[in-house]
């Protein structure tokens, strides 16, 4: 099962000061455990010894008071545990309780073990997405909750069960969730039916809902209405909000007071418009949290829009403002920005973007910004594997430009690939490596049966300034026969510059003297070109003796050169003057 990232609760939470953030041991403990125990259910099912000792350490760590799981608390226990094993299946956790829609659970003291287990065990099952945790509150029924209380969904609705476990009703595995068992999503009170739970809440003019006693030992529920239709008018009122009043709102009217309410609604109001398809809106939201995070002085401001960044680091809401990238430029200083900040979420969005992408103009845009993120090194490294030649030639192209040092033995693996093309790349991503490894790999690659490739290799070792490269030059030159690597070749000498390379190119420039065997016109030319490009003395004598020589193209393509003017690196400048 895929899970959506962690996100936070949708009823705002009283804003955690530094104290408070600092748990017991036994409340850190559990969480822990108990985060480990869902763990084993999802991914080691049949590890029943480690279940059960997981179990008895959940339990022994409750019974000493209430323990609560809110995933807002998690996300900011999160920021501190960084990649630890703990902190990733603390985060796994959260992702769970999200899909799961049940945003805080609460274990009362003494909570029985097989209720822990119950209630781990419908959070490493499948989620129903967008039910708002209807699915959830129907198995916690099963389970018979009495010591623990679940807040589910959007809309304020609880469950929880009394103290008394022997009462505690069961529910068989064909029965369904009834309008009496479940709270309505849009607010309406169910009629009771006999023996059914019920809903007494006096919503006009009562500032505190009456409850009806439910009979003994039932799970009951604490009617939020006023609550649900609160948050109904909120929700309007946000929705009404100009785009241009949401970011300056963000950008000037956040306190330490209000930040995680303000954060919280520019959150929602940016989901929503997610749903919309408006993805500018999200892509200005990312950026002004990103932006706030960064110039935050106060640590618990910086820490507040962490909180809210992590939570829209979702896959959907990252793949759209990515996507805006080809047909938004004026956005995409500030996208960079954004995916940057969202690191390998970032990298995985555009590299799925680029690796589906038919337009040629997309996929440089989303490799402009792939190049930025080191954070996509593992994940395209990954992709060299993958059966598509120009998924792989992509990855390798990305990790020439980012120079990752890393991948050196995964390119080194993919030297012999079948298809020509991504053999082009590997020549120039190791070209430009510049290890000894990666050098010697490129050597060998001058002798590769597609001239193209030879081209590619060539170039690389003429970026590559040392001895070894020129004599590896002189040596392919020798040997080829293809007029354009002769002629590649060549350039790559005139790069160099040495006096190795300038001889070696003086003598493919001179006339051959032989009188039945003379050197092709087009690659004595390619040796003066070269040698205007390497603008040494001793290249400007062979280019003067060569103004005199007896065929008239070679005569004129070093006078030529000889006049043109001088860059502004010192070097002659190559071309027709």
């Amino acid at each position: 099962m895929r899970l959506p990232h962690a996100s936070l609760s949708w009823r705002p939470h009283i804003f955690l000061g530094a104290a408070s953030r600092r748990m017991s041991m036994k409340a850190a403990t559990f969480q822990a455990r108990f985060a480990e125990l869902v763990y084993l259910l999802a991914h080691e099912p049949d590890a029943t010894p480690d279940h059960e000792r997981v179990l008895s350490e959940a339990a022994a760590a409750s019974a000493a008071g209430d323990t609560s799981l809110v995933t807002s608390q998690l996300n900011v226990v999160l920021l501190d545990e960084g990649h630890s094993a703990e902190g990733l299946r603390l985060h796994e956790l959260v992702m769970r309780m999200s899909a799961h829609s049940a945003h805080q659970i609460d274990f009362l003291e003494a909570a029985p073990a097989d209720q822990i287990l119950g209630v781990a065990r419908i959070l490493a099952g499948e989620a129903r997405p967008n039910d708002d945790g209807v699915a959830f509150d129907y198995e916690l029924i099963k389970v018979g909750i009495t010591h623990v209380e679940v807040h589910l969904g959007r809309n304020g609705f609880v469950r929880n069960g009394t103290l008394t476990p022997s009462a505690s009703p069961r529910v068989n595995g064909s029965s369904r969730p009834t309008p009496s068992s479940v709270a309505s999503i849009d607010g309406h009170r169910p009629t009771p039916r006999s023996g059914a739970l019920t809903l007494g809440a006096e919503i006009p003019g009562s500032a505190i809902a009456r409850r009806t006693t439910p009979p003994v030992g039932a799970p009951a529920i604490h009617d939020e209405s006023i609550r649900m239709i609160e948050g109904a008018i909120k929700m309007k009122s946000l929705a009404s909000t100009s785009d241009d009043e949401l970011i300056e709102h963000l950008r000037t009217g956040v306190t330490p007071q209000n930040v995680m309410r303000v954060a919280d609604e520019v959150a929602t109001v940016a989901e929503a418009r997610a749903g919309e398809g408006r993805w500018e809106v999200v892509a200005r939201v990312f950026d002004g949290f990103v932006d706030r995070e960064v110039s935050a002085n106060d640590p618990e401001l910086r820490r507040a829009f962490t909180i809210a960044i992590r939570r829209l680091t979702k896959p959907t809401l990252i793949r759209g403002i990515a996507g805006l990238l080809p047909r938004r430029p004026e956005l995409r200083d500030p996208l960079h920005a954004v995916l940057l900040r969202l690191g390998p979420d970032g990298a995985e969005a555009l590299i799925d973007l680029l690796t589906s992408s038919d337009s040629l103009t997309d996929r440089r845009a989303y490799l402009a910004a792939l190049v930025k993120i080191r954070d996509a090194v593992p994940t395209l490294i990954h992709l060299l594997g993958d059966n598509r030649w120009y998924v792989v030639r992509n990855a390798i192209d990305l990790l020439g430009e980012m120079r990752a040092a890393e991948s050196e033995n995964a390119l080194l693996d993919v030297v012999t690939h079948r298809e020509e093309r991504v053999r082009r790349s590997v020549a120039t991503a190791l070209a430009r490596l510049g290890t000894a490894r990666s050098i010697q790999a490129v050597e060998k690659m001058t002798t590769d049966v597609v001239p193209e490739v030879r081209v590619h290799a060539v170039q690389g070792l003429g970026t590559v300034k040392s001895s070894r490269a020129v004599a590896v030059l002189a040596r392919a030159l020798d040997h080829e026969a293809d007029p354009e690597v002769q002629a590649v070749i060549l350039a790559a000498l005139g790069r160099q510059g040495t006096d190795e390379a300038v001889a070696r190119l003086t003598k493919a420039a001179e006339p051959d003297g032989r009188l039945f065997k003379r050197k092709p016109t087009a690659l004595r030319l390619a040796a003066v070109q070269a040698l205007a490009e390497a603008n040494t003395p001793a290249a400007l004598a062979a280019l003067r003796r060569l103004a005199d020589d007896k065929e008239r193209d070679i005569k004129v393509a070093a006078g030529r050169a000889l006049r043109l003017p001088a860059t502004g690196d010192g070097r002659r400048a190559t071309g027709d003057g």
